[in-house]
């Protein structure tokens, strides 16, 4: 059983208190974790693996192929499932996952018999060999090891509850798709919108994926939510790594140099800041498992027009990374765009006309797949274009910035001047090997980059602001990608200076069996790399266990919530809260319901008249009657409140004088948390 963080809510007894009362100390029984982090870790490693790799190999990838693209076929098969499933009022859950998975492993497997014919016999004989692919497995599992160790040491609290900000909204988005069954992206107003239910999108193919972890393994949804960022964060990137400097290399020079160069890139994908780190630190789950996911499932897209039968796979693999957080998708038009390009348009696969074409019959039906998702994100399209991260320090500061990694976040550590000096090396690589499009899509991204910071104007302003409003025109967003690329820019580098020492050397001692060479080579890599990724290792575990404090949810808040879920009606009414404190977890972790599911601040957003009133005036019901009817129109009979509050935020005005209210009886208070009960028809 892997362990759950509100099992600590069952050892909690806090007791009822005499109005204005405060308690006595209550024990907290200690919760002795069954199962390690690391086990917990490798479950929901396999579960993102698995069901795509079966896919894959049904679709013909050999074992590292599928292995590779497994998690953004994963991804793709929920997507394929949650939105119908959530139309025809199918619960989602591990059953109609595993018939999902059946399905699509069956129509897999027809498409394989369909499309033999059009199968390329020869260009999969130039697949991996054996060796390299264990080279590059090597370099993979170091990467991860290196991840998961930062993970291991930064978190000795990894079932507390997270202070970050969006942490909150994803589990319990998890735990909404447990208690209904309802995981369609289109259906999230019905959490998130808790008066009115109005529509609203969210991209929830992370969150179903968690919820099928929880049913599998008794899980929480907040150690579940935890655990599976975990997997993404520790996995997903050194694979990501490999796989691109996989694509650059492969055909412009020899096998075991692609396959030394991509081993050494993912494991320097430990060492950088923004991915996993950056991402984890802010609870973009999503966007990081997407960013994750985005290589696999480009390199996948280009490898079909030599590999038509590959199609299919690839649609879905899309699909999956749209789903998953619509940068994602981005990530990977933008990069398939720029080899097309800079390489494929000048060296085409099939002839230019039928590699476009290829690319067409891949993208139509993925857009006619994401249409509800993508008309839902139309409906939000200012709330995205809204966001705005201008530093008011010019453009040659954001310049220098966004080309050493120090955009917004960043900028809290020093610069890593060793793997920017590394990348440039990099970079001397791919233009003398002449692969160029890595290098114009990194141009594209910098100036992006400067003008989120500092906007341009005229028409290259207005230009570069759509593309930069595709990232929520965020720097730390736009640098994540950038860091894609440093990854396997500073891998060819490493592999390249590795090689030229040891050439050196051997010239120097003439003598010497070639694999020994070969051998030195892997050793001086591996010692490289991992000198690197432990210099780098304190900024990792640190971001990493930073915001698993305790801080906005702690024991007297899990006490109060304890208390509360005995209390008659608790679980069947809506429970009065506010939108700047850590109360909102209260469902995530004890399937109780607020009024607010997600910080929101600095004003009540979102549709609802009577949850206003609450925000605004509750504690004025004495005198204002519109108090009493929202309480009604809301179901509601008990308030909670709690501190402190997110940094820099306050507390809603309706809830600053409670006690001075007679329609509202404290019946708790252990000097954090406090539980008011309705008493307005009494008063």
């Amino acid at each position: 059983m892997i362990p759950q963080t509100d099992t600590i809510l069952a050892d909690a007894r806090p007791r009822p208190l005499a109005a204005h009362a405060v308690p006595g100390p209550s024990h907290l029984g200690s919760h002795t974790s069954p199962v390690s982090l690391g086990f917990g870790v490798l479950i929901a490693l396999l579960l993102l693996v698995t069901p795509g790799a079966i896919v894959a190999r049904i679709g013909r990838l050999t074992w590292p192929t599928a292995v590779a693209v497994g998690p953004a076929l994963t991804y793709g098969i929920v997507a394929l499932a949650i939105v119908p499933f959530g139309a025809l009022d199918i619960p989602w859950n591990a059953w109609t996952a595993l018939f999902a998975l059946a399905v699509v492993s069956a129509i897999a497997w027809c498409l394989r018999i369909a499309l033999g014919r059009v199968r390329d016999v020869n260009a999969e004989a130039l697949a991996a060999s054996r060796g390299p692919a264990f080279v590059v497995a090597a370099g993979v599992l170091l990467g991860s090891l290196l991840i998961g160790l930062a993970a291991l040491r930064g978190m000795p609290n990894w079932q507390a509850i997270p202070s970050n900000w969006d942490s909150v909204w994803h589990a319990n988005t998890i735990r909404f798709i447990l208690d209904t069954g309802q995981a369609s992206p289109t259906h999230m107003g019905e959490l998130r919108n808790v008066e009115t239910h109005e529509a609203l999108y969210y991209p929830s193919t992370y969150h179903a994926l968690a919820a099928v972890f929880c049913q599998l393994t008794g899980a929480a949804p907040t150690t579940s939510y935890t655990l599976n960022s975990l997997a993404a964060s520790i996995w997903l990137f050194p694979v990501s790594g490999a796989t691109l400097t996989w694509q650059w290399l492969r055909g412009r020079t020899d096998e075991w140099r692609t396959a030394g160069a991509a081993a050494a890139a993912a494991a320097l994908s430990a060492s950088f800041t923004a991915l996993p780190y950056i991402e984890f630190d802010t609870a973009s789950m999503p966007n990081l498992a997407a960013y994750g996911v985005a290589v696999p499932t480009m390199v996948l897209v280009v490898s079909a027009l030599r590999h038509r039968d590959r199609i299919p796979l690839a649609v879905l693999a899309l699909l999956g990374v749209f789903s998953v957080h619509i940068t994602g998708g981005v990530v990977v038009v933008l990069f398939v765009a720029g080899w097309w390009l800079f390489d494929a348009l000048w060296h085409p696969v099939r002839g230019r006309v039928v590699d476009f074409v290829n690319l067409l019959i891949i993208a139509i039906p993925t857009v006619l797949l994401l249409l509800p998702q993508f008309l839902g994100v139309l409906q939000q399209a200012e709330i995205i274009v809204g966001h705005a991260f201008v530093t008011h320090e010019g453009k040659k500061r954001g310049l220098f910035d966004a080309v050493v990694q120090h955009t917004r976040h960043l900028n809290d550590f020093p610069i890593q001047w060793v793997l920017i000096i590394l990348a440039a090396v990099g970079a001397i690589v791919l233009v003398v090997r002449r692969v160029w499009w890595p290098l114009a899509v990194w141009l594209l991204l910098v100036v992006s980059i400067v003008h989120s910071s500092a906007p341009f104007g005229g028409p290259i302003g207005a230009l570069t602001g759509k593309f930069s409003d595709l990232f929520y025109s965020d720097p730390r967003r736009l640098s994540g990608v950038i860091t894609m690329l440093l990854t396997g820019a500073v891998g060819i580098a490493v592999f390249t200076l590795a090689s030229i020492v040891i050439a050196g050397a051997r010239r120097l001692v003439d003598r010497g069996s070639p694999r020994a060479w070969s051998a030195a080579t892997a050793a001086l890599v591996v010692a490289v790399s991992v000198g690197i990724g432990i210099a780098y290792l304190p900024r990792g575990q640190f971001l990493f266990g930073e915001k698993y404090d305790r801080v906005m949810v702690d024991a007297k808040d899990l006490q109060a919530w304890a208390y509360l879920a005995t209390l008659p009606g608790a679980h069947n009414t809506l429970i009065a809260d506010g939108n700047t404190d850590g109360t909102a977890w209260m469902y995530a972790v004890a399937d109780l319901h607020p009024l607010w599911t997600h910080y929101d601040y600095p004003v009540q957003q979102g549709p609802g008249y009577h949850r206003f009133i609450i925000w605004a005036y509750a504690d004025d019901a004495d005198n204002d009657p519109r108090v009493a009817e929202a309480v009604k129109a809301l179901n509601i009979r008990y308030l909670v409140t709690s501190t402190p509050v997110v940094r820099g935020f306050v507390m809603p005005d309706g809830l600053v004088s409670l006690d001075r209210s007679r329609s509202w009886e404290k019946i708790y208070d252990n000097g954090e948390a406090r539980i008011y009960e309705w008493r307005g028809e009494e008063k």
